[in-house]
């Protein structure tokens, strides 16, 4: 009995159905997952549809099968019916799994007028204007653009285009047109194709005739990359956007295609006079909200990399020509500043300028610093000494040379030996033995003219 059966379904299946590859595969892959069916390239079948080697079944891109004239589909149960002897409710399992990978239906498509709610929704396609703020895209809301788009349970985008109403100039007459599709997986593609082409739009990419858009503004904050119409041309004595700038009695003004929000030469929107690039930020903002760095000839959106300089301006923090004043807690140029026998810089005037001992060049406060006889200004640290007779100071080292330590251990000129008996007694503590800061300042005017505070 059951040879007699095996024989009369091979007797049924005596036509020779002819698949495409690419249809083989797609539709192979689903009916090995489901039920361990090896679909060929030629599969025995109750009926041909007219297939022949040189005439093969095949789909379209939206999902439909046909035999030569695409116009002439065949419903895929029936070709599974006929190739297959799986039961109805298996076949039907096969064409569900079918239309959800390769069937395309708009039922799902979208269209909205806000442009750049659908732009912040999520990225598609590596898109370089998703998640941008709405002013972005003002100019898009200027010429009545739209969006169609396609997203998931989830919100998530799949694919998103923009749809322009635009003037071809060549024919005089308004078309509605379909910009690039951006997408994921190519059957989001497809179905915005299809619903493009159900609702009358034209793909602009690949329009050959000049179109134009209606009038746009000349100032806005942000620009968008545009993909098509990324011209702005003078049409008509407006700004208008348009897929080419070779139209008769239009010039070309300007590009926007850069992802910096601005225009390629800043005659429209973010480059214009009130706009600035920020080098930081990577992005246009106005003027008075950015920071202009003289030292590096450009803006910036924040002074986190700049130190501001009274009457001068932002620099750059690492600039070499500034430094920072450990006392103002302001910066300054090099040239305003003085280097420290502390290693730091400072612009106060109580600062001078070591002319002589191991500090030579750099600068102390006046309460550390001692004028010579000679009029050099010289360290605390250098060894000072006092000469009593003349009330000025020399280096302890130099001492011996002009003058004489009398037993009481202070310094005096050889014109004081003769008056040494009026001296006093030897005992007395030298002044030389006590710190700066122990003794008794008062104020004087030094040789060299600075003004300085010595001890007494």
């Amino acid at each position: 009995m059951n040879e007699e059966n095996t024989a009369i379904k091979q007797n049924r299946m005596n036509k020779e159905l002819y698949i495409k590859p690419n249809t083989k595969s797609k539709l192979g892959n689903i009916l090995a997952n489901l039920y361990g069916i090896e679909l060929t390239c030629k599969m025995n079948s109750k009926k041909d549809f007219g297939t022949h080697e040189d005439n093969r079944l095949r789909h379209t891109d939206e999902g439909n099968f046909f035999v030569g004239d695409i116009k002439q589909q065949i419903k895929l149960g029936k070709i599974l019916s006929a190739m297959t002897e799986l039961k109805d409710f298996e076949i039907e399992r096969v064409v569900t799994a079918w239309k959800e990978q390769y069937m395309v239906t708009t039922e799902n498509v979208e269209v909205s007028s806000d442009v750049a709610l659908v732009y912040q929704m999520s990225s598609v396609g590596n898109s370089c204007m998703a998640h941008k703020d709405s002013d972005w895209f003002q100019i898009y809301e200027d010429i009545g653009s739209k969006m169609v788009f396609i997203r998931d349970d989830n919100d998530k985008l799949l694919a998103r285009a923009l749809l322009h109403d635009l003037t071809d100039i060549k024919q005089s007459m308004r078309i509605k047109g379909i910009d690039r599709i951006f997408f994921d997986n190519e059957v989001h593609k497809i179905t915005l194709q299809k619903w493009a082409k159900e609702n009358g739009y034209k793909d602009i990419t690949s329009y050959h005739n000049p179109l134009v858009s209606s009038p746009i503004e000349r100032d806005y904050n942000h620009l968008p990359y545009a993909d098509t119409i990324y011209y702005v041309i003078d049409y008509a004595d407006e700004y208008r956007l348009a897929n080419t700038y070779e139209i008769d009695d239009a010039y070309e003004i300007d590009v926007i295609q850069e992802t910096s929000g601005g225009s390629r030469d800043g005659e429209i929107g973010a480059m214009g006079e009130d706009m600035a690039y920020c080098e930081d930020a990577e992005e246009y903002l106005h003027r008075d909200d950015a920071y202009y760095c003289e030292s590096d000839s450009c803006y910036y959106s924040s002074t986190d990399y700049l130190v501001y300089i009274e009457g001068y301006g932002y620099y750059n923090q690492e600039d070499d020509n500034i430094a920072y004043d450990e006392h103002t807690s302001d910066y300054y140029f090099m040239d305003d500043l003085k280097y420290t026998v502390g290693g730091y810089h400072t612009s106060s005037d109580e600062y001078v300028q070591l002319t002589d001992g191991q500090y030579e060049g750099e600068y102390e406060h006046m309460d550390k610093i001692y004028e010579l006889s000679n009029g050099d200004i010289v360290h605390e640290d250098d060894g000072v000494s006092f000469i009593e007779d003349t009330d000025e100071y020399v280096l302890t080292e130099d001492a011996d040379d002009d003058y004489f330590q009398h037993d009481n251990g202070r310094w005096y000129s050889y014109e004081a030996e003769e008056d040494e008996e009026e001296l006093p007694k030897s005992g007395t503590p030298s002044r030389t033995n006590l710190t700066p800061y122990a003794l008794e300042r008062k104020s004087m005017t030094s040789k060299n003219g600075v003004f300085l505070n010595f001890a007494s």
